[in-house]
């Protein structure tokens, strides 16, 4: 019968809306339709197919150097492919009718992460007027619920208009800190439902029909343990027999970070605040800057972890005790390097993106040669004995050269040497002393024992060892 059902519904949605296969820009798994420009905000709008079925809408996503947030979830977004797992994030404040609806026999888990903000499941009556429930043609088996879910609220006999009515494959139900009501979920699950575990303080609504008579005596009910005897006091809570503490086999994991600055992943599952894990899972802690940033600190219990991060992974076994991560985001400095004397240079940090001016001044009596950056020729650029450098987002090397006034292309720099550069070669006399040629990077180019002609790959600066003494030139 249910599967008629099904196939009704399917029947008389206009083809045009379920075929409509219409976005502005696709990042990662997700295609976005743009809301507002002005705003900065997007909703997802179809998503791509991936290998592993795991889908974690992203708060935040950046294209073309513009970062949007990610708001809402359109109609049939997620009605195509299969799909294991999906984490709808705080940022997301519509679920737009039959945003979840269809394709979905292989889920596993959905988590809607914690947040104190409603999110909005109200029925936007786009499709002929029909509405199955939210999540009412999936297949899920874990739900994390960590946020209130709004809706039109219908009488009794339009039950399937709450968000998960009629998912009746549900195992598992684990309700976060922040929620107060989940009357709504009307029998989704009740004919494998075995473990309800809350996690609020104040016991959450429910009513005579959130559950059938039989779940009060089967269902495993967990509850926070300072928050027992107010459940089994609370009204339609203390009918459950199975109501137990969860403190005894559970630990919690609180991470803190600032979510501008980057995000963090526990399990492939975006959080921010207090988690509540059994004792001995294995924790994978994914961190991502936000662009610009690297992370800069990772502390557990207040120990230092950044030097055991695996791609900016952490992983912790069999956790046993309660954890606090910490995690902290800097921007990366640069490293600007001036090379202007023989046998040394000079290097200072600057914040990446950032702007410095270079005053590059000859002492009297010598000219500015040549400038060198990263071994591209700027001498052209240099104003004034200015030369800028903008937007500085990687190490930069400045070579610097100055000459006599007046020096020729033959420079006599020793007695018992003499160096003639043309074009791409560097030609050396030198007397009883060794010759090398190096770049740089200290690369050794040339060597010789005595007079030669040499040629370099390309115009730049170059060091030159004569016996004990070095020189730089630049062609």
């Amino acid at each position: 019968m249910r599967k008629f059902l099904f196939s009704l519904f399917l029947s008389i949605i206009p083809f045009s809306i379920y075929a409509q296969k219409y976005y502005d820009f696709n990042v990662g798994d997700f295609d976005y339709r743009i809301i507002s420009v002005t705003d900065r905000t997007v909703s997802v709008a179809y998503v791509e197919n991936n290998e592993d079925g795991i889908y974690v809408i992203p708060e935040n996503i950046e294209f073309e150097g513009v970062n949007f947030s990610v708001i809402r979830v359109d109609q049939l977004a997620f009605g195509t492919w299969d799909i294991k797992s999906v984490t709808i994030p705080p940022s997301i404040k519509l679920l737009q009718e039959g945003a979840f609806y269809n394709g979905w026999d292989g889920i596993e888990t959905i988590i809607i992460s914690d947040s104190p903000e409603i999110l909005d499941c109200t029925a936007l009556k786009g499709v002929n007027d029909l509405y199955l429930g939210q999540f009412g043609t999936t297949q899920c088996k874990n739900l994390y619920l960590g946020r209130d879910l709004g809706f039109i609220p219908y009488s009794e006999y339009y039950r399937h208009f709450e968000p998960f009515y009629g998912v009746g494959t549900l195992e598992k139900i684990e309700v976060g800190k922040y929620v107060t009501d989940i009357s709504h979920l009307g029998y989704a699950g009740h004919d494998n439902l075995k473990e309800l575990t809350i996690h609020a303080l104040t016991p959450p609504k429910i009513t005579d029909t959130t559950f059938e008579d039989l779940l009060y005596i089967t269902l495993n009910v967990k509850v926070p343990a300072e928050a027992l005897e107010t459940y089994r006091s609370a009204k339609n809570w203390s009918k459950f027999v199975k109501l137990t503490a969860i403190e005894e086999n559970s630990v919690k994991v609180n991470v803190d970070y600032d979510a501008e600055l980057g995000s963090v992943y526990v399990n492939k599952t975006l959080y921010n605040g207090e988690l509540i894990f059994e004792k001995g899972t294995d924790l994978e802690v994914t961190i991502q800057p936000a662009r610009g940033k690297e992370v800069s600190s990772v502390l557990v219990n207040g120990v230092e972890r950044i030097g055991d991060l695996e791609n900016n992974t952490l992983y912790l076994d069999g956790v046993e005790e309660n954890l606090k991560i910490e995690v902290k985001f800097s921007t990366p400095n640069c490293m600007i390097r001036l090379v202007c004397v023989d046998g040394g240079a000079v290097a200072f940090p600057i914040a990446s993106g950032g702007n410095i001016e270079l005053s590059i001044e000859p002492e009297a009596g010598w000219v500015i040669k040549s400038v060198y950056v990263n071994n591209v020729d700027m001498t052209a650029q240099v104003q004034n004995s200015q030369l800028p450098l903008k937007n500085i987002t990687a190490n930069q090397s400045v070579a610097i050269v100055f000459e006599k006034k007046g020096t020729s292309a033959t420079q006599t720099l020793a007695e018992e040497a003499e160096i003639s550069i043309t074009n791409q070669t560097i030609s050396i006399v030198a007397h009883n002393e060794s010759i090398g040629i190096y770049d740089l990077s200290g690369s050794l180019l040339h060597q010789s024992a005595s007079t030669g002609t040499f040629a370099v790959p390309q115009s730049g600066i170059y060091i030159i060892k004569v016996g004990s003494r070095t020189y730089k030139v630049a062609l």
